[in-house]
């Protein structure tokens, strides 16, 4: 999974290994990496699914890179058998 988000760098965007662990990004940000809109974003913290995410304020959220990059490794699956 991680290899999706690379897709990004090579548009000269960042890719997510590139940044410090402790970054975090706005919804927005993620997204872009990751090709999901704020929108399914936030459905997913609705639904408690995704990345895990800490409020920065009254109408601010924020993703740490380090859980980004873990629920990226957590994604990986070999196959469709016995999946939820």
């Amino acid at each position: 999974m991680r290899e999706l988000v690379q897709l990004g760098a090579e548009r000269g965007d960042r890719a997510l290994q590139d940044y410090d662990p402790d970054d975090i990004l706005r919804p927005a940000e993620l997204g872009a990496k990751i090709r999901k809109s704020p929108h399914t974003l936030k459905a997913w913290r609705m639904k408690g699914i995704g990345p895990r995410w800490g409020r920065l304020g009254p109408r601010n959220v924020g993703y740490r890179v380090r859980h980004i990059l873990e629920w990226l490794d957590g994604c990986e699956r070999s196959s469709t058998f016995m999946e939820k």
